[in-house]
């Protein structure tokens, strides 16, 4: 295929490129020749797709660039797992990481200590309501490593380690951060296209 001989991600800017000048002369086609409204819109639907695939490839190649240690929220070294709910409360509720002499031995996650809250907290610890052997990445993963696996396992948060010692913790809201730190506007795309791209040539 395409993308075996140069790569996904040139791979699928030719096909991009393609697809839209295709799109393009369809859509002048239904304009000019057939006046067809249906087939113009299957034009721009096949553009919209194409620009959509583009832009998927493009943020997965740079989250694949991108570490997660650089992103990381460093939050104290965690709580230890014999420490006081009280203690967890201190900052307000939110997923803490659960520690013992720097390695990541749970989690405390905000909507489970929320709960026990109505029940009351008084002498309890930590280490009651934690969730053990949580997943870890280290901080040398892509944020796609990190992306992926909080999909996967349907969690907001995860501990983050260096050589197996506790660094910090990427949470659900640093990712939206990054998301919108790099995903392209597809408007900016389209406009990328028509200035430099297949569809200027048609232009010239």
């Amino acid at each position: 295929s395409l993308s075996t001989v140069l790569g996904r991600q040139t791979a699928t800017r030719v096909a991009v490129g393609v697809g839209v000048a295709l799109a393009l002369l369809l859509l002048l086609f239904s304009i000019f020749v057939v006046q067809s409204v249906v087939l113009g819109l299957i034009a721009v639907f096949i553009a919209v797709v194409a620009l959509a695939e583009d832009r998927a490839v493009r943020l997965e190649s740079s989250l694949k660039r991108m570490r997660v240690g650089q992103f990381a929220l460093w939050d104290m070294g965690g709580i230890g797992p014999d420490q006081p709910l009280t203690y967890a409360l201190r900052g307000g509720p939110r997923d803490i990481v659960v520690t013992s002499d720097g390695k990541v031995v749970g989690m405390l996650w905000r909507n489970r200590l929320l709960a026990e809250l109505g029940v009351g907290v008084g002498s309890r610890t930590v280490r009651e309501i934690m969730e053990p052997d949580v997943p870890t990445l280290d901080v040398d993963a892509s944020v796609f490593d990190v992306q992926r696996l909080m999909a996967d396992q349907q969690r907001w948060a995860v501990p983050v380690t260096e050589n197996g010692v506790y660094r910090g913790i990427f949470t659900g809201d640093r990712f939206l951060h990054i998301y919108r730190q790099i995903s392209p506007d597809p408007l900016q795309r389209f406009r990328a296209l028509w200035e430099g791209g297949p569809i200027a040539r048609l232009k010239s």
